[in-house]
């Protein structure tokens, strides 16, 4: 979204001001509440879009990958109701669900590609188990090409 040239007459300047997305990001796995509503406040604030994207980790030629192409319902159900939450405050929300059998390289090469201004890491620690969070969240710190930020404990 970008908004119209600003002319300030008195100094000659012209600025243009882009406004990039915020994304909210999960890994089949409930949303933190802090997450959502730090994501919520980021897009009302900046008036910009907030997407809401669950990638969903696949192994290549499971049976379990062909079971869990269609989500969990509990990470379902919580993005639909932040996606609910986001629109009844008049804020514009995309919804995105890919499965990848590298969840966090996807989700970071989609910041860059979109034009992502701020990642908002939200998976429930609880749902994802320490471990794993622990691994998501230094891999979306280190690879993510914008701002991130991760609720804390």
């Amino acid at each position: 979204m970008t908004a119209p040239d600003t002319h300030i007459p008195e100094s000659g300047i012209t600025t243009a001001t882009t406004v990039r997305p915020v994304m909210l990001l999960t890994l089949d796995v409930p949303l933190d509440a802090r997450a959502q509503r730090f994501a919520l406040e980021a897009a009302l604030g900046a008036g910009c879009p907030l997407m809401l994207c669950d990638a969903v980790p696949v192994g290549p030629n499971s049976a379990a990958a062909v079971l869990r192409m269609r989500g969990r319902p509990d990470a379902d159900r919580s993005l639909r109701a932040a996606a609910g939450e986001a629109r009844s405050l008049g804020v514009e929300v995309d919804e995105l669900i890919f499965h990848s059998p590298r969840p966090v390289s996807a989700a970071t090469a989609l910041c860059a590609e979109r034009g992502v201004g701020l990642l908002v890491f939200g998976p429930s620690r609880a749902a994802a188990g320490r471990w794993r969070y622990r691994a998501w969240s230094r891999r979306v710190r280190r690879d993510t090409p914008c701002l991130v930020w991760l609720p804390d404990d």
